[in-house]
Formats: structure tokens, C-alpha cells, sequence
């Protein structure tokens, strides 16, 4: 029978849970509180102020990598919209029948205007509906691939958000839609399209989107995307917008004061936003198995480059595997792969291609050991077996000291 885990204990780190449980910081209660201000966030507060201030209509693609903080900056908008007495809507694209999703599109919207109404006007308006009176709604909810009509029902969306002022019609998710046939997509995108030519005054329109998912888009149905118009794209976090997140986070669970991101280091939040390439979602989810491993361990009183660095899929690739190398040791690496193809080779032969007394260049192979970058058998050092068989790809790549 297999021994139980032991049950994590956050209280050791002056924790009362584990922060970094939900991915997704618009899943949190207060997830405006755990927002990481960054540059795009300047042009979307500038959007902002020209719909709500100016009373402007406008359209915006979100642009940026799964978990990079698309749905959070809808979320923004829609919080933004609603402050200034508006509403704003957002519906995830999970289905890639259109004809399903624009359904859904239109039923939020019916919803939000049911919402301001009377109990009395809401029975009247069914009752329209049910003996056919409402023909444009009874056309939409009926509606199929042969009688999806762009037109007609831009027009009516843009006159059913015209009753708030300002909106947003915000769609997650969008490119789910390029899963489609591509005659479906064309409608779809058609009514889009048209529906932007008739956008409401004080009305903002945004899509969250992949950069894979608009390239396509761009090649197959340029018309769409030149009706945007702005694109914002999503920057990778730099490292002091890692370590404000992290802050942030365990500031949230915190029993007592202690330093600001207890336990983990500055150097392993570093090290693990350069395995996440910067992903925010990736990040948490990496320091969430790290900090519930640490919990169950009393051993553990800091969790450093080392510890992260058990929790870390193996690279794919030698370009991933050097990324994720800590900056200040990867010379003696390329070394490694540059002059001894992987290895193995002894310290004294590296310390000659470095220029690094012995004595130093030792502590530095055995911190890259120690963290799982390279292997030691006695006195010769190497890469990791899974590791060397792409030395030869990355030498023609051209990797140099």
C-alpha cells in the first residue's frame, strides 16, 4: 500500500494557503489587487478613456500566448464599463460552430438587457416571442448555416448594445474560431465585420487572441483584421514584474509579516520566469508545486534555483535547455557544447577556455550540477545524456561564447 503524502504545512513559511493555487488571477476574488501593470495596460486605459470619455467606438485585438493575461485584461475593460454606469460583456468562445456561438453572443446580450428591466416587461417581451412577434429574435435563436444572415443581425446587435452607454462586447478565446470550416469562419467573420461598420457610439468591441490564430486570420480573411482598430500585444513578464506577481500572491495568504517573497529567493523566481519564458500562468503553476513540495518538507527553510529546478519538465530542445541555464553560468555550458561537444571533459580543461581560477570555476560547475545542468563522475563534467544527442543540431545553430 502506498504511503500517504504527508498534508502540506504553509503555516511554516508564515502562509495560511498555498497562493499560487488558482493559475489565473481573474479567478481570484480580488484579482484587480493582483494585477502586474504593464505597458499594454497604458494603451487599453487609453481605449478605455476615449469610449467612456470621448464616447467613441471602438474595436481592439488582444494579442498575446495562452496564460499570458488576455481574459484578465477583458476582465479589466468590462470592470472599467461598468464603473462608469455601462455594461460590458464577455463571452468565451468554446464552441467552433458559429452559428452556436453567435447564439450565445446574443442570449448574454438579451440577458444583460432583461437585467434593467421590469418583471412585467420581461413576461411581455416572451410573450412576443412566442407568438412570433419578435421576428429578428426569433430569426437569430432559429437560425442556421443556411439562413445565417451577417447583416441583418449585425445591425440588430449593435441596436440591442445601444441601449447601454458605454459597452463592451468582449469575446475570449476568439481563436477557437479558426477551427471552423472555413465557409463557416467566412460568415461568421462577415458578421463581425459587419457589426464593426455599425459599432454603437461608446462601445468597445475587443477579441483575446493567439498570435498564430490572427496570422491566419490575416492570411485567410484580411478584411476582419483591417477593421481593428488597434492591435495590443501582451509582453512576456520582465523579471521585476515576476517578482511583484510573486509578492503580491503571498502577501495575499500572509499569517505575519516576513520578507517580501518568503521562501522562495529573488534568483528562483528569476530562474523559474526564464523556464516559463515569461508566462504568468506557467510561472504560478511552477511555483505552486514548488511551494506545496517545500510545505510537506520540513527539511526544506528556503526554496531556491536547486529545489525549482525539480518541478521543471525536461527541455525539448538545446535552444530551450540553454535559456533556462541562470545567465551567469552559462558560459561554462556553451563551453561544454562549443569545445568539447557535451562533454565529458575535466575541470581543469574548462577553466583554461573560461579564464576562471580552478578553485572558482569548481564552485561554478558544482552549482550547475547542483541545479540539474550538468552531470559529474568524479572529476569529468557532461551534460545530461537526454541532453547531448542535440549537441551537434545546436553547433550548427552557431552557439558561441
Amino acid at each position: 500500500m502506498e504511503k500517504a503524502q504527508p498534508k502540506p504545512n504553509y503555516e511554516r513559511f508564515y502562509l495560511r494557503w498555498n497562493p499560487f493555487t488558482d493559475l489565473s488571477s481573474e479567478s481570484l476574488f480580488s484579482f484587480e489587487e493582483m494585477h502586474i501593470r504593464q505597458s499594454v495596460d497604458v494603451d487599453i486605459d487609453r481605449t478605455l478613456s476615449e469610449v467612456i470619455d470621448r464616447k467613441d467606438r471602438l474595436a481592439l485585438a488582444i494579442v498575446g500566448n495562452l496564460g499570458i493575461g488576455k481574459t484578465q485584461r477583458l476582465f479589466k475593460i468590462k470592470n472599467a464599463i461598468e464603473k462608469a454606469k455601462g455594461k460590458g460583456i464577455i463571452v468565451k468562445v468554446e464552441l467552433t460552430n458559429v452559428v452556436e456561438v453567435t447564439k450565445i453572443i446574443f442570449d448574454e446580450v438579451w440577458r444583460s438587457i432583461q437585467e434593467k428591466q421590469s418583471i412585467f416587461t420581461r413576461a411581455f417581451n416572451d410573450l412576443k416571442y412566442a407568438f412570433g412577434l419578435d421576428k429578428k429574435r426569433k430569426a437569430v435563436l432559429e437560425s442556421t448555416f443556411e439562413t445565417y444572415y451577417p447583416k441583418i443581425f449585425s445591425e440588430y446587435l449593435s441596436k440591442l448594445l445601444s441601449r447601454f452607454k458605454p459597452s463592451a462586447l468582449l469575446l475570449d478565446e476568439f481563436e477557437n474560431v479558426t477551427s471552423a470550416y472555413h465557409e463557416e469562419q467566412r460568415l461568421f467573420y462577415e458578421f463581425i465585420r459587419e457589426f464593426l461598420h455599425v459599432l454603437p457610439y461608446s462601445c468597445l468591441f475587443a477579441i483575446s487572441i493567439t498570435p498564430a490564430a490572427l496570422d491566419k486570420i490575416k492570411n485567410d480573411f484580411p478584411s476582419l483584421p483591417a477593421r481593428f482598430h488597434r492591435e495590443l500585444v501582451i509582453d512576456n513578464l520582465t523579471n521585476e514584474e515576476a517578482l511583484s506577481l510573486v509578492e503580491k500572491r503571498l502577501a495575499r495568504e500572509r499569517t505575519t509579516s516576513a520578507e517580501n517573497i518568503y521562501p522562495f529567493t529573488p534568483k528562483a523566481i528569476e530562474f523559474t520566469n526564464a523556464i516559463a519564458d515569461g508566462n504568468p500562468r506557467k510561472l504560478v503553476r511552477i511555483l505552486r508545486d514548488a511551494l506545496a513540495a517545500a510545505a510537506r518538507n520540513e527539511k526544506v527553510l528556503i526554496i531556491d534555483e536547486a529545489f525549482i529546478s525539480q518541478f521543471v519538465a525536461q527541455p525539448k530542445t538545446l535552444e530551450e535547455f540553454l535559456l533556462r541555464v541562470p545567465s551567469n553560468l552559462r558560459e561554462e555550458v556553451e563551453v561544454l557544447i562549443t569545445k568539447f561537444n557535451g562533454g565529458p571533459t575535466t575541470l581543469i580543461q574548462i577553466a583554461k577556455e573560461t579564464d576562471i581560477s580552478p578553485t572558482v570555476q569548481y564552485q561554478r560547475l558544482e552549482e550547475l550540477v547542483k541545479l540539474g545542468f550538468l552531470r559529474r563522475d568524479k572529476v569529468h563534467y557532461e551534460l545530461p545524456p537526454e541532453i547531448r544527442g542535440s549537441v551537434t543540431k545546436l553547433k550548427t545553430a552557431g552557439v558561441t561564447k
